[in-house]
């Protein structure tokens, strides 16, 4: 059995292949090529997310990564953007770097779906009493105009931003994305 911690949750992993929650890999029994296994999976991860997402829109933070534990044996998609979602008080700022001398972007609107390709971690940490220990997140962002314009990330977004993991659950996967 493998354990990690993600922001603080502990998830647990019984095997590589998982169960239910959209496993591509035993839905097609591996007959199919590995891409059309991956599409499978990302199509089975967004599905997971949307249904997250309409069933978290009047939890904590706390309750949103309780109920993301149902996911854990679920891979964010090999090769694709992974969907979080936002669980801040109002909003969530876009940085455009995930240091100090990053700038404000946007802001993403509390209990919306980003799309992240990555994580990295910085020595700028703007919540200090948090697990998370500045800990970003490198989503699709329509814009990088300062400012502190409410928008929303689409997958096909064509800029990338930055915003605080401290502030994120992971929608319909576990949330082990790649490091940048």
């Amino acid at each position: 059995m493998l354990a990690t911690v993600l922001f603080g949750v502990v998830a647990c992993l019984q095997s590589e292949q998982g169960e239910g929650h959209g496993d591509s890999q035993s839905q097609t029994g591996g007959t199919g090529n590995k891409q059309a296994q991956n599409g499978g999976q990302a199509a089975d991860v967004i599905n997971n997310a949307n249904i997250f997402q309409n069933g978290a829109r009047e939890l904590t933070r706390e309750e949103a990564l309780e109920r993301a534990e149902s996911y854990a044996d679920v891979p964010p998609p090999a090769g694709d953007l992974a969907p979080y979602l936002v669980v801040a008080p109002g909003h969530l700022f876009v940085r455009t770097s995930p240091g100090p001398e990053g700038r404000r972007a946007g802001a993403a609107w509390d209990k919306t779906l980003v799309y992240a390709g990555c994580s990295t971690t910085s020595s700028f940490d703007p919540v200090l009493d948090d697990e998370v220990a500045g800990v970003w997140i490198k989503i699709r962002w329509p814009r990088l105009d300062p400012g502190d314009d409410m928008r929303s990330s689409q997958s096909s977004d064509p800029l990338q931003g930055w915003v605080y993991a401290g502030r994120l659950v992971p929608a319909g996967h576990n949330g082990r994305i790649r490091t940048c």
